[in-house]
């Protein structure tokens, strides 16, 4: 069990990887940002969820990686930054921020 959860994982993170470096890049919009139920060291991780259109014009939604309180605070509700998205996915999409 453990091995296949690693594998999911590790599939998860490469493919964020690529999709970061060679990606779409878009305009994304905040809809939502705040805690999560995740904590490292007691502190509670932060989320952004956005919005963004695809290269057919679907709009699609995705989230964050896991950030610092300090690093989510910044961004608010209708706040826009760059997403980078998979040309063959766009569900599959990477918060990037600022560009």
């Amino acid at each position: 069990l453990g091995g296949g959860l690693a594998f999911y994982e590790g599939r998860s993170v490469v493919r964020s990887i690529l999709v970061s470096r060679h990606g779409l890049a878009t305009e994304g919009t905040i809809v939502r940002v705040g805690p999560t139920s995740t904590s490292i060291n007691r502190v509670p991780q932060w989320q952004i969820h956005y919005r963004y259109r695809d290269h057919i014009g679907h709009t699609q939604e995705g989230k964050s990686h896991l950030m610092s309180p300090e690093e989510g605070s910044v961004w608010k509700e209708g706040d826009r930054g760059t997403v980078r998205f998979d040309r063959e996915r766009p569900e599959i999409s990477v918060w990037v921020g600022t560009a």
